[in-house]
């Protein structure tokens, strides 16, 4: 994970030193709504939150490179009195993402890839917390359809689904997938011109 993020970095650095690039960098703070693919527990109850930092390069008006490091809750839950089943993932994530402009539309769209680093994670099924075997690093796609609100502020819904299983490589789990749909506010707090 470490040296992702330093890869990315240093890319980004590199093209903001050796080009007139413009860029813009803010904060987007939004709600998560996840599954496990696998797990026999259906529906986006495991309510959670995404947060962080973001930068996008504009490589041309219309499309632009965003990266940065986010926060976000994964996992599945169900309350139902006879199965009760709580799992939580904490992952840390760096973006790898187009933004593609629609010229002055409010409406863009965004695509491409998570790296998620899994630092925190539990499953309560009615006894208590208990540690879960869930692999570290999970690639996963990632969608958005995005509004501009104003001047600083966008919404978008995204989409984010693991492209390998967080778990699933013994005989005794299935493969289990992450399935995640959020709801993003995105507030501009920097662009140079």
């Amino acid at each position: 994970m470490k040296k992702i993020l330093f890869i990315i970095i240093f890319l980004i650095s590199t093209l903001l030193v050796n080009a007139q690039l413009k860029f813009e960098g803010g904060l987007f703070l939004g709600m998560s709504a996840s599954q496990i693919d696998g797990d026999a527990y259906g529906g986006y109850n495991k309510i959670g939150i995404t947060t962080g930092p973001y930068v996008n390069v504009f490589m041309k008006d219309w499309l632009a490179i965003q990266t940065g490091i986010s926060y976000i809750t994964k996992g599945a839950h169900s309350s139902a009195k006879q199965s009760y089943m709580n799992t939580h993932l904490d992952y840390f994530e760096v973006p790898a993402l187009a933004n593609i402009y629609f010229g002055k539309s409010n409406i863009s769209f965004t695509g491409g890839l998570t790296f998620g680093y899994l630092f925190r994670s539990f499953m309560d099924t009615g006894g208590g917390r208990k540690n879960t075997e869930m692999i570290d690093f999970n690639p996963c796609s990632y969608f958005s359809l995005n509004y501009k609100l104003g001047k600083n502020l966008t919404s978008k819904i995204a989409y984010n689904y693991g492209l390998i299983p967080n778990r699933g490589f013994s005989r005794a789990v299935t493969y289990e997938w992450n399935n995640t749909v959020s709801i993003v506010f995105m507030y501009r707090i920097m662009k140079n011109n």
